[in-house]
């Protein structure tokens, strides 16, 4: 039998009763998986035009927006920016579409 990393984590999880913060954000059900998509294409990108702001091949962008691999925080970060939203936003804890003001810590 194949496992693929997700599969194998979650089996982890199970045995172990164990679930991250990582988890509870991202891996639930469709939680940033749609959002990504909605706004690359409210916007009018390609999955192409996204991999090349993030510095990644088109079938990883592709292999993210479908939620079989884990984007790194490091690329929300940057989707923040370039679509000037929040973090927050693209993975759904809130609809609140205007970034955080910048902190002055």
């Amino acid at each position: 039998m194949v496992y693929n990393s997700h599969k194998l984590h979650q089996l982890w999880c199970k045995i172990n009763k164990h679930t991250t913060i990582y988890d509870k954000i991202f891996m639930s059900e469709g939680m940033n998986i749609n959002r990504l998509r909605e706004i690359r294409e409210d916007r009018d990108y390609s999955q192409r035009d996204i991999a090349r702001v993030l510095h990644v091949p088109q079938q990883n962008y592709s292999r993210y927006e479908l939620g079989i691999v884990r984007m790194p925080i490091e690329k929300y970060v940057i989707l923040a920016k370039f679509y000037r939203v929040s973090v927050d936003y693209l993975i759904g804890l809130t609809d609140e579409i205007k970034p955080y003001p910048k902190s002055i810590i």
